[in-house]
């Protein structure tokens, strides 16, 4: 109850989405003047402008995930599309752009939405099996096959241009890259020349940047046709330890153990199938983790440190990713074919894997689904958006959010951290001399 001579005083609570940074929802106070108050006729203090709700309804989904930026920015079709964060937590993406003959462009968000880092499509060639990572300056770097030829490519940024890094690092197949803490370059990269009566050439190389020139570190392999190398995927744990992961009668992990030293972790018997899409991280306390396909198409979470394993999927997964949050949660990515095809998110909790949203964050079909996460536990997930013509889109996905609580010169109020989908305690009244606090509202027009 409002007492005579005195005003109600507005306040609003406003709700950032600390992972974009884009999004804000303000909520008001209508006030109401007595003319015979010598205090002064009280102005109304306006929040952000409102998003339309054809705008609003097309960022936000209903499960959590927000679309960064437009839906389907890649000028057309995009393949085996990668994200990466660079050292202060900005999105970039690389990815084989269709508009420009399959080469690579690489792309980073910003205010003004996704905006290309120098050249679109930049290299040679067209170009496959794409990865991107960045140095201690902040310079991005992209490894890539080129085709055809499938020479193994590393380009760097250069006074925003693309110069590509010593003459060529190899030929192969497929390619993973991985900075180390001093902003030198490794390439692990796969190879396969079949040759005649069942004998060729197989195997793995893992290669370094050093004085111009590509050295190998490691390399193994085999003269027989039928014996396959595929998959590799390379990474470093905080002590700049390197590891070195790939597909060869089952999933291999080697760990850089000294000088010209490696040794063998073992992750899987020999399977009845090729393993495909192998993803590597490490945590802050040098755990393993590995991601695959495993034997029936499903995907599998390997804690290879610890001998445990997880099959995630319900179903056939492609285009797996794995990443791990600052306290060492796993999280995989994936396309699910138990769910036509579209992007699945899980997190390891409380002894389970749980689907991150739901069940199926894309719209339709996805394809290279490619997850970071940047230092306050935000995840981003780019791919290949079926429902945008094959178009490369980015979700992100926070479970903090921050509510702040505008007392228009009132009591200060305390910010409130706030879960996805949970609520918003009320706090204290604030107190304003002239003023008696009447109530929050979510609208300027201070009807709701």
């Amino acid at each position: 109850m409002v007492r005579r001579g005195l005003k109600r005083f507005l306040s609003s609570l406003t709700l950032l989405v600390m992972a974009v940074g884009v999004m804000s929802q303000s909520v008001f106070a209508a006030p109401k003047v007595d003319p015979k108050d010598d205090i002064g006729k009280p102005t109304v203090i306006s929040g952000p402008k409102e998003e339309k709700k054809e705008k609003e309804e097309k960022v936000v989904s209903d499960n959590g995930w927000i679309v960064l930026g437009q839906e389907g920015f890649s000028k057309k079709d995009a393949e085996y599309t990668t994200i990466a964060l660079d050292n202060n937590g900005v999105p970039y993406v690389a990815y084989s752009d269709a508009g420009n003959g399959k080469k690579v462009t690489v792309k980073k968000y910003t205010q003004k939405g996704w905006e290309t880092v120098g050249k679109e499509g930049f290299s040679l060639k067209a170009a496959k099996n794409i990865s991107l990572a960045f140095d201690n300056s902040n310079i991005p770097y992209v490894a890539y096959i080129e085709e055809p030829g499938k020479r193994v490519v590393v380009s760097k940024l250069s006074k925003d241009k693309w110069v590509e890094v010593g003459v060529s690092a190899g030929v192969g197949d497929d390619v993973s890259l991985a900075i180390d803490s001093k902003g030198t370059p490794y390439v692990a990269y796969t190879y396969s020349i079949k040759g005649l009566l069942g004998l060729g050439a197989n195997g793995i190389t893992v290669s370094k940047y050093v004085k111009g020139i590509w050295k190998p570190e490691f390399n193994v392999g085999s003269i027989l046709n039928n014996n396959k190398y595929s998959e590799p995927a390379i990474a470093f744990d905080v002590k700049d330890n390197l590891y070195v992961a790939f597909s060869n009668n089952g999933v291999n992990v080697v760990k850089a153990s000294g000088f010209d030293r490696w040794s063998y972790l073992n992750v899987t018997s020999k399977p009845k199938k090729e393993v495909k899409f192998i993803s590597l991280a490490i945590d802050k306390e040098g755990k393993v983790y590995v991601a695959y396909q495993g034997d029936k198409e499903k995907a599998v979470v390997s804690n290879v440190s610890e001998g445990e394993n997880w099959e995630v999927s319900e179903g056939k997964a492609e285009f797996i990713s794995l990443v791990l949050d600052s306290e060492g949660t796993p999280y995989v990515a994936f396309a699910d074919a138990k769910n036509k095809d579209k992007a699945v998110v899980k997190k390891y909790e409380d002894g389970k894997w749980n689907a991150l949203g739901d069940k199926g964050i894309s719209k339709a079909k996805a394809k290279f689904t490619s997850i970071a996460v940047d230092s306050g536990d935000n995840l981003y997930i780019v791919y290949q958006d079926d429902a945008n013509k094959k178009k490369a889109t980015v979700l992100t996905y926070t479970s903090k959010f921050v509510v702040t609580f505008d007392t228009d010169g009132g009591t200060p109020i305390a910010n409130q951290l706030v879960p996805y989908n949970g609520k918003v305690q009320k706090p204290e009244d604030p107190v304003k001399y002239g003023y008696v606090f009447e109530n929050w509202y979510t609208d300027k027009s201070f009807t709701q």
